[in-house]
């Protein structure tokens, strides 16, 4: 090449000034560094990729079954030296049927070592050294130095320290109407299946080569203003962990079980509770039942602790046998009660309306069960009658014999039963796909997500917790004694913690919603075996008034309502933050992504949040990985590149270097 250019510029012949060629030797040999680093690169990435799969092979082979220490060899030393050969030959073959024709036995040299980290995990090292002859060559005259090289060098290293390592990713990913909203050309949440499906295949493609029972696993947890633990819940274990007989004291919420008393059915109370005529204490699937229409199957959240904590309780047909943490822990079938009617009462003629308007009106609170219309009688003492106005509206919410009425062929619903309007109302999710290591279980589940509903994080959060755990209501995890398996959970969310105020300012405070009401002072608990009634306030229990800062309790009594979607944001906020806690306590991994959120960590408290819970889980009063974080300015632009960086973090915790 140079030969041929020397001979170009002596040449004086022709209308072409020698000048002006002299100006193209330094376009040419630009243009071949160019050529010449772009192979280098392309090349030194090749090695790299091999490398990493190399390591990893090796480091399960010498793990699995096949490797098998010789009989004569009884020595630590000849049984390292042993392993040290083995490996060395399985790497160099492996690398080799991995690498393209344009990296030869010329280009490189591999060795591999076996040994120990620093927490005495045993890894495989491969290092190369590795070289590129060029093919512009170099120009050297005497007295001037090089401009350009003949060979590029470089040494690459993989190192593998957790090869023998599974792990199970719970997706929680939200669900909630603005993830409908468009970000860089479509809508955020079909940005958020490409990524989300597109990390599940990095993931199940860098195990491929793992000689291990299901390297990897995933749940999916689509989360709004409830979550759905869909067909689990009606069928797999239902018994086991689901209030069915009416146990815990949320199915006493917004249903008054003694007003049962007006019908002559298979009814009857004992003790002021009523009872099947199986003996067994009436639930929310018992009022389903009566409505003849499917749970949906979203739960309530359960009461302070087990809100914030992985607690179950079993079931049984007698209160006193719940065991585990007992009737509180048991999950509650969610159920959106009827509200009062507009119109409370004809009377002569007359229709009397109340002064506010409820949005999930689906009865007629009127009809007795036996379908007898109830009239108005300010002297009379039955319960239902001068039912009326504002100071009446709580009782009627809560009256049974309307849904009586309805079992019992008297009435029907006034609309048809959806997302937002009936008892299902505010159930907007997918159900969540168990921790699978079928991929296309979680590729199905992803794509069959919607946009809909408001946002529920510690909801969401807390059962991607559960899908990892080893105990029901999913039991598909694997031990936390388990040392070498990891759990991360994957939290990404467009929007701050939301509960809907009541618009029309009724008594409820708000709409109905996984927290139940949030009115004070408004839910009798009634059990079976305790006829003392005591309230509560779930949204409130178990905070401090340090957690109620800032919203209405702050130096207050806490015999007060939320009265702001602010109030809201707070109180769900610190209930978030502490199931993050024990959640990294429980030796869970939490990557947090805050997806098209204005302003900086300091100023949003919802990046504070994800900020905060964002961190690696602790097993043994030490952290099981590094590299863990928090992604705050996620938008369309990026968010693919965030869950590529997430699965590379994920994937060094089996290729540290």
């Amino acid at each position: 090449m140079l030969k041929r250019m020397k001979s170009f510029l002596e040449n004086t012949t022709g209308s072409i000034l020698p000048t002006t060629a002299i100006l193209i030797v330094p376009l040419m040999m630009a243009s071949g560094v160019a050529v010449d680093y772009s192979r280098y690169v392309n090349m030194r990435n090749e090695v790299q990729t091999s490398l990493d799969a190399a390591g990893l092979a090796t480091s399960n082979f010498l793990r699995s079954k096949e490797f098998d220490i010789p009989d004569n060899i009884k020595s630590q030393s000849a049984i390292q030296a042993y392993r040290e050969q083995v490996a060395n030959e399985y790497a160099i073959n492996f690398f080799e049927a991995n690498v393209t024709p344009n990296v030869t036995k010329e280009n490189y040299t591999l060795n591999v070592a076996i040994g120990r980290n620093a927490e005495n995990e045993e890894t495989v090292s491969i290092t190369s050294t590795i070289k590129y002859d060029s093919i512009f060559g170099q120009t050297h005259r005497e007295g001037s130095s090089n401009f350009y090289t003949d060979i590029l060098k470089d040494d690459l290293e993989s190192i593998v320290t957790l090869g023998n390592r599974t792990i199970e990713v719970a997706l929680v990913m939200d669900n909630s109407g603005s993830m409908g909203q468009f970000s860089g050309g479509k809508s955020r949440l079909n940005n958020m299946k490409t990524a989300a499906t597109e990390l599940v295949s990095d993931l199940y493609e860098s195990a491929s080569a793992s000689v291990l029972e299901n390297p990897v696993q995933f749940s999916l947890v689509p989360f709004a203003g409830a979550v759905n633990i869909g067909k689990l819940g009606h069928d797999n274990h239902a018994g086991d962990y689901i209030d069915t007989n009416g146990f815990s004291p949320v199915n006493n919420e917004n249903l008054d079980w003694d007003d049962t008393y007006r019908t002559s059915g298979n009814l009857r109370v004992f003790n002021n509770h009523v009872v099947r005529h199986d003996g067994n204490a009436m639930s929310r699937l018992d009022v389903f039942d009566m409505l003849g229409t499917e749970w949906a199957g979203c739960v309530e959240m359960r009461p302070y602790p087990h809100n914030v904590q992985d607690t179950v309780a079993r079931n049984a047909s007698n209160f006193r046998q719940v065991s585990g943490d007992g009737p509180e822990a048991l999950f509650v079938p969610y159920f959106a009660p009827d509200e009062p009617d507009n119109i409370f009462n004809y009377r002569n003629g007359w229709r009397y309306y109340d002064d506010d308007r409820y949005r999930n009106s689906y009865l007629n609170d009127f009809y007795d069960a036996d379908g007898t219309r109830l009239e108005t009688d300010a002297s009379s003492t039955d319960p239902a009658f001068g039912a009326r106005g504002s100071a009446r509206q709580i009782e009627r919410t809560n009256w049974l014999f309307k849904y009586q009425a309805v079992a019992n062929g008297h009435v029907s619903p006034t609309g048809t039963f959806g997302d937002y309007f009936g008892p299902n109302y505010g159930c907007t999710t997918k159900p969540i796909t168990a921790l699978t290591p079928d991929r296309s279980s979680i590729e199905s589940g992803i794509a069959e997500m919607t946009a809909n509903g408001s946002t529920n994080i510690q909801q969401g959060l807390t059962w991607g917790w559960r899908t990892l755990s080893e105990g029901l209501p999913f039991d598909q995890g694997r031990s936390k004694d388990d040392n070498v398996n990891l759990k991360f959970i994957i939290l990404l969310t467009d929007g701050n913690n939301f509960y809907s105020t009541d618009g029309d300012s009724t008594p409820n405070q708000s709409a109905y919603g996984a927290w139940g009401y949030t009115r004070d002072r408004n839910h009798p608990l009634k059990h079976a075996v305790n006829e003392s009634v005591s309230y509560h306030n779930r949204m409130v229990d178990g905070l401090s008034a340090s957690d109620l800062s800032g919203t209405i309790y702050a130096g207050r009594s806490f015999d007060l309502t939320p009265e702001s979607n602010s109030d809201f944001e707070l109180i769900m906020n610190a209930h978030t933050a502490q199931a993050c806690e024990n959640i990294k306590k429980d030796g869970i991994s939490i990557y947090t992504i805050a997806y098209d959120l204005s302003g900086s960590s300091q100023s949003n408290p919802t990046k504070q949040l994800m900020e905060a819970c964002s961190g690696t889980g602790v097993k043994e009063g030490r952290d099981v990985i590094s590299g863990v974080q928090f992604y705050h300015d996620a938008d369309g632009a990026n968010l693919q590149d965030t869950f590529d960086e997430i699965a590379s973090s994920i994937s060094a915790m089996r290729i540290s270097r």
